[in-house]
């Protein structure tokens, strides 16, 4: 039984240490990362990423141009393109 009990307080600590903003604040646990100019930093998840300042009502309103490429697939999401794999 304390066998159990360890793990499991193990696998807990592993997945809180996992998450780069388990708070959202990502001004303060996101700064190992450094996004690209047309980029800014967010907590999606609880995982610190770019996303684009681009815009969008649909999903064709996003597409590569310039330095901003995606190398999955644009999404429109709450009005921001996004870049990740498909939804479906």
């Amino acid at each position: 039984m304390k066998f159990v009990a360890i793990f499991a307080a193990v696998c807990y600590v592993a997945m809180i240490t996992a998450e780069d903003c388990p708070t959202n604040n990502v001004s303060t646990e996101c700064t190992h990362l450094v996004c690209a100019t047309g980029f800014h930093k967010e907590c999606i998840r609880n995982v610190c990423t770019c996303s684009t300042d681009v815009e969008c009502a649909l999903q064709r309103d996003c597409h590569d141009s310039g330095n901003r490429t995606c190398n999955r697939e644009w999404h429109c999401v709450d009005g921001r393109c996004r870049c990740f794999g498909s939804l479906g």
